[in-house]
């Protein structure tokens, strides 16, 4: 790959991301909570939902830290 053509290749994902953000915050709530349980609903399916479960006590208690924190 030459350096004209990284260049190229970068600045059609730099065009594509641009494109992914933009539509990102033009989408309506409704479809964004679809995509998002679309996704959850993949979690198990995906073999992710133990790899998730792991990390989940350390999650909830930085969560209380914060709330003590912040109440």
């Amino acid at each position: 790959m030459t350096h004209a053509d990284m260049r190229v290749y970068q600045k059609r994902w730099q065009l594509a991301s641009e494109r992914q953000r933009m539509e990102m915050l033009s989408a309506q709530p409704g479809d964004k909570l679809k995509k998002l349980w679309a996704l959850m609903a993949s979690v198990s399916q995906m073999g992710w939902k133990d790899e998730l479960l792991k990390g989940s006590d350390m999650v909830r208690a930085r969560w209380l830290t914060l709330k003590k924190t912040v109440i």
